[in-house]
């Protein structure tokens, strides 16, 4: 009987010091999977759009997926994020950032004023209830 038992893999609950920063594997990276839910060529894919993007515009973009974070509000925890790895460029405020938390079957968008203009909260939400 103990042989159809399944591992148990304990999870990770992060707080946003605790959430990998992309940029830590260099600057030509912008996904954060540390739960591996997205397989490796999806993140490679991202990686690769993300830096298209940034060359291209010089606009800053950062996706983050977590089985599970701290706390209930996925706003809060996304833009305590956003604000501590700086995302964007400071003097264009050009960031957008794409926090999802996978358990908790929560996403948000985060984005700098820069970025406003061409991504509205509303388009924004239009995006992700499209999914």
């Amino acid at each position: 009987m103990l042989f159809f038992v399944p591992f148990l893999k304990a999870q990770k609950i992060y707080t946003v010091d605790q959430v990998p920063s992309p940029k830590e594997d260099g600057q030509d990276y912008f996904v954060s999977n540390p739960d591996h839910i997205l397989d490796e060529n999806t993140v490679a894919l991202l990686d690769s759009i993300s830096l298209d993007i940034d060359k291209t515009t010089g606009s800053e973009y950062a996706i983050v997926i977590v089985d599970d974070f701290e706390g209930d509000d996925d706003f809060q925890f996304a833009y305590d994020l956003f604000n501590k790895w700086g995302i964007g460029k400071s003097e264009t405020n050009n960031g957008l950032l794409l926090f999802i938390g996978k358990n908790k079957r929560m996403y948000r968008f985060i984005s700098g004023y820069g970025m406003e203009s061409l991504f509205p909260d509303a388009y924004l939400k239009r995006v992700g209830e499209s999914f």
